[in-house]
């Protein structure tokens, strides 16, 4: 168990280090990385360490809201040509989703696909976590690691609040639309998936807990 759950951190840590790299090759300036959430264990000016070592950011300069850093706006992330900015926004998915074809080839492709029909399908039967307990004691770490790196950039791809899959959209539809942003129809939809979404899988861990430990 404990190996798994450190399989996964190391897969966050993973997804956000390459999605840092790409930015700052493509030459992006970045004010902040954030890992993890909750309470903040350590804080420095660019670098935020949170309690609850799962997922987290990376904040990059954006020439709409950051005027007072300087005058400076081509290492602004949205002042970047589209191919970079999808680049950089799917860096992480990208690279987790190659090491799971590097590990298992097509069954890496798989599992990335069916990650989609776990996150947004099996949560409804409340099934999502019913056969982890026998994953986690039968599968190589090989293995854990195809499904855990599949699953994730599955679940990055997926567009609710804070994910890669929101920032792609919004990156497309802005390469259309230049004055495009959100309006309070489209964030309240978003914000409505969002709640709808990490509720049910906050549900499906409380029925698995409870129907293990309890």
């Amino acid at each position: 168990m404990f190996l798994f759950f450190l399989l996964c951190i190391c897969t966050c840590i993973l997804h956000l280090l390459t999605i840092l790299l790409t930015g700052i090759a493509c030459g992006v300036r970045v004010k902040k990385v954030s890992f993890g959430y909750g309470p903040k264990l350590l804080v420095t000016p660019l670098f935020e360490l949170r309690a609850l070592p799962w997922g987290g950011s990376i904040a990059f300069k954006d020439s709409r809201v950051d005027t007072s850093l300087d005058d400076v706006i081509f290492d602004s992330l949205d002042q970047q040509s589209l191919w970079k900015q999808l680049l950089i926004s799917s860096s992480g998915c990208l690279i987790l989703i190659l090491v799971a074809i590097a590990i298992g080839g097509a069954k890496g492709v798989e599992e990335f696909v069916g990650g989609f029909h776990l996150f947004l399908v099996e949560v409804f039967d409340f099934s999502a976590f019913s056969s982890l307990p026998s994953f986690i004691n039968s599968a190589s770490l090989s293995n854990q690691l195809l499904v855990i790196t599949a699953k994730l950039a599955a679940l990055n791809l997926i567009p609710y609040f804070g994910s890669n899959g929101l920032v792609l959209i919004h990156i497309l539809i802005k390469s259309f639309l230049k004055d495009f942003e959100f309006g309070q129809s489209a964030l309240r939809m978003t914000a409505l998936f969002s709640m709808t979404f990490f509720g049910l899988w906050f549900a499906n861990l409380a029925h698995f807990l409870a129907s293990n430990f309890l």
